[in-house]
């Protein structure tokens, strides 16, 4: 679900932790459990005209065509926001949310795309991917694990938090 929509389920109590990918989030009603920066490239595949190039700008990429995940989700709308904040836009060729697919399809064509790197790094170590190096646009992503203030923690949910803070943070 989107950020927004995940929020409003913490403040109406239906659910009782979220995990955001997106920019810093930070609210006095919440508790921000776990938190950390990830790393995101503009990645091609490794046989792409921009692999090893230096020095890249946004307007070298910004034609080219791009295969995102959703619209108004998480990091795609951080790359959207700052976008708009240099009057640029990408159309996508593709919207899709699976990463997996996102990848693939990046690796065997001449697309373009947007990922943290926790999603494109074995790829990209298997040399079917390539980091641009795009040197004029750096985005903050956060992956915070987060809870209403308010909320009650059962012993159980105690121990998911635990869990969740020391194994999926872990990389």
């Amino acid at each position: 679900a989107d950020t927004a929509v995940m929020f409003d389920m913490l403040d109406h109590n239906e659910a009782d932790l979220v995990m955001t990918l997106d920019r810093h989030s930070y609210d006095k009603d919440y508790i921000i459990a776990k938190e950390e920066r990830l790393s995101t490239h503009f990645v091609a595949s490794a046989n792409s005209k921009f692999a090893g190039r230096k020095g890249l700008s946004i307007q070298d990429i910004i034609n080219e065509p791009f295969i995102l995940t959703e619209h108004g989700q998480g990091y795609r709308r951080v790359l959207d926001r700052e976008l708009a904040k240099r009057s640029l836009e990408v159309t996508p060729v593709l919207e899709i949310g699976r990463t997996d697919v996102i990848t693939t399809v990046v690796a065997d064509s001449n697309m373009i795309s947007f990922l943290p790197d926790f999603v494109t790094r074995e790829a990209a170590d298997a040399g079917k991917l390539c980091y641009l190096d795009v040197c004029d646009m750096h985005l903050d992503i956060w992956k915070q694990l987060i809870y209403h203030k308010n909320k009650w923690l059962s012993k159980s949910l105690k121990t998911v938090i635990e869990y969740i803070k020391t194994h999926d943070f872990s990389n």
